[in-house]
């Protein structure tokens, strides 16, 4: 059984991954990070975002928008 200790709120995974709320859920929706809406919330198992990191040799940003896209790195939501 997974308990609350194994899985962090989506705002704290941002505040980590030095991002958005709506980018983890970017990394969420490809399958880049483990995470479930529970109770009206979204949360990412710890383990997925170690695992994600590490992937990625520490770096914590990781753009997942089109690069033709005139916000790339930034993501103001507005792709299409």
């Amino acid at each position: 059984m997974t308990t609350c200790i194994d899985r962090m709120p989506l705002a704290e995974v941002a505040q980590v991954l030095e991002t958005t709320e709506l980018n983890v859920l970017m990394h969420i929706k490809r399958g880049l990070l483990d995470g479930r809406e529970e109770e009206g919330g979204w949360s990412v198992s710890r383990e997925s975002l170690l695992i994600f990191m590490a992937r990625n040799d520490g770096h914590r940003k990781v753009d997942l928008c089109r690069s033709a896209c005139s916000q790339a790195g930034g993501c103001g939501g507005s792709c299409s």
